[in-house]
């Protein structure tokens, strides 16, 4: 049989090109299964057996819980983080400082998530609210 006349034909072939895909896919350990969740994205046979795999995007990590434990408008901890000048100190439409910012850039580089720092933030402020003035005198 020649190479022209090759199709439905060769479906048991192990020479095929798509058996041999499989064939080196399996020998790797890799299921069609395991593919699929490494890539996370939906993946497609092609007419030879070659499997094709969409990446999906990363997703732009969102600063919008700096913004919230802040009092900031939106974005503005996004910008910060890229670079723009931190809000002034006592500037009311802002509600935050420039210590706030380096608090807030000090728990992102700890590893906290910006959900995380606003549950940090609000175990804060429920603390020193629970805390009792202390007389001047003493």
């Amino acid at each position: 049989m020649t190479d022209k006349h090759r199709g439905s034909s060769t479906k048991g072939d192990p020479d095929h090109f798509g058996m041999v895909m499989r064939g080196e896919r399996e020998a790797r350990g890799w299921s069609r299964k395991t593919l699929h969740d490494e890539h996370d994205g939906p993946s497609e046979m092609t007419q030879y057996g070659v499997e094709i795999v969409r990446k999906k995007r990363p997703k732009k990590p969102t600063y919008d819980g700096y913004d919230r434990a802040f009092g900031w408008p939106p974005g503005t901890a996004a910008g910060i983080f890229h670079g723009d000048p931190p809000p002034r100190k006592n500037e009311p439409a802002t509600g935050g400082g420039e210590d706030d910012v380096r608090q807030a850039i000090a728990f992102r580089l700890s590893g906290y998530s910006p959900a995380e720092l606003g549950q940090v933030l609000d175990l804060l402020k429920i603390v020193e609210g629970m805390r009792k003035p202390t007389p001047e005198g003493d």
